[in-house]
């Protein structure tokens, strides 16, 4: 199974292509495409979590992410990224290791969604590191 989120060929969306078929490209068949109306983004982006060390650790604060306002609850996928050559990881956490094998520990990210933003529930987090890049989609689509 292949997976491609976000920009393609200038659209946004989630593109999912079988064994065999590569979902970054144009001519393969998809399990799941958006240019069908499947998962419309509402609102992306990315932003990066400062902490304040205390000891040897860095607190984070809650955040909030404002997007234009639904009437409804939207499907949301929240991924996090220690560096900016490692991808978006899903579910998000903050993690001590992100080696060659992976994740080793976290913690989960605490998240919560509304019609018009999606709040970071993040005290008490730690992590080793001052900085930490999360990256967010709000898809047209209904929790139910």
């Amino acid at each position: 199974m292949s997976v491609h989120l976000g920009l393609k060929n200038g659209r946004m969306g989630l593109w999912t292509a079988p064994a065999g078929q590569d979902a970054s490209s144009e001519g393969d068949v998809m399990t799941l495409n958006s240019d069908l109306d499947h998962l419309q983004i509402h609102a992306s982006g990315t932003f990066s979590l400062n902490g304040a060390q205390e000891s040897s650790h860095w607190r984070y604060q809650d955040q909030t992410i404002n997007f234009p306002t639904l009437t409804y609850y939207p499907s949301v996928f929240l991924g996090a990224s220690p560096s900016t050559d490692k991808g978006l990881v899903f579910p998000p956490i903050f993690s001590t290791d992100y080696g060659s094998s992976g994740w080793k520990t976290g913690d989960l990210i605490p998240y919560y969604v509304y019609m018009d933003k999606i709040v970071l529930r993040l005290q008490p987090s730690y992590f080793f590191s001052p900085s930490y890049r999360v990256s967010y989609f709000v898809f047209k689509n209904r929790f139910w």
